[in-house]
């Protein structure tokens, strides 16, 4: 499992599950670009090299009315 950001590895965590890559996320617009590069980059990497089999994509949403995160 892998993940990016830290409130994502934190989620994964407390569901009992270890991320196996992570990068940190973004923290301004100027390194999105580097930032989905660098996942790209490695899922690809892991699929030549037969060690992607599995692809699970988590995501956050707000929920109108909920606190924030």
């Amino acid at each position: 499992m892998s993940r990016v950001g830290s409130r994502g590895a934190a989620l994964l965590e407390d569901g009992g599950r270890t991320p196996v890559w992570s990068v940190a996320m973004a923290t301004h617009t100027d390194a999105v670009t580097a930032t989905a590069h660098r996942v790209a980059d490695t899922l690809y990497r892991a699929a030549a090299d037969g060690g992607l089999d599995r692809l699970d994509i988590v995501y956050g949403r707000q929920e109108p009315g909920a606190p924030p995160p």
